[in-house]
């Protein structure tokens, strides 16, 4: 699987929640195929980062 992924607060493409975006995406797409992901980048500011600004604490995203 290529990037994905999803930011609450985003006025872009990849606005959502783990409930309405992440989740759904995950088992209803990727294990349905029998597709996996990984995280690449670990980073707190580029979008959608996975982390809370500590660099340390997963978000939302992060932590599905």
């Amino acid at each position: 699987m290529t990037e994905w992924g999803f930011q609450p607060e985003s006025k872009e493409h990849y606005k959502g929640t783990a409930k309405d975006f992440g989740e759904p995406f995950v088992k209803e797409f990727l294990e349905e195929k029998g597709l996996h992901s990984t995280a690449w980048c670990w980073h707190a500011y580029w979008g959608p980062p996975m982390l809370k600004d500590d660099w340390r604490t997963p978000n939302e995203f992060g932590d599905l």
